[in-house]
């Protein structure tokens, strides 16, 4: 595994762009901002460097099955949510066993004293 894979806010080796949508260090229209870029850390083309834009990191990303911090947060709380649910219910069902133990315990000694 290549341990030169870095976060860098410019790409400063040629090409300087991204290895596949083409972006240059030129800034967001919305923010302003020039990167961050995924430095690959290897070389191609006899010398080029490999850097990604985060953008195409993304589309990268979840084309592989991964999710973004923000969705993964996200789901943290519903999962905790649902097992609080799943938990009272469980309470809930063991409360009705045993009064239904306790129920058909009554029955039986009523029963039998008959």
């Amino acid at each position: 595994m290549n341990q030169n894979v870095a976060l860098v806010e410019r790409m400063t080796l040629p090409p300087a762009t991204c290895m596949k949508c083409g972006r240059g260090n030129t800034p967001d229209g919305q923010t302003g901002e020039i990167g961050p870029f995924l430095d690959m850390g290897l070389e191609y083309n006899w010398g080029d460097s490999g850097y990604l834009c985060m953008d195409c990191v993304a589309l990268m990303a979840v084309t592989a099955g991964w999710i973004s911090p923000d969705t993964e947060k996200q789901l943290r709380r519903e999962i905790k949510q649902l097992e609080k649910k799943l938990h009272d219910k469980d309470a809930e069902l063991d409360i009705r066993a045993r009064r239904e133990h306790s129920a058909v315990r009554r029955a039986r000694a009523a029963e039998a004293l008959t």
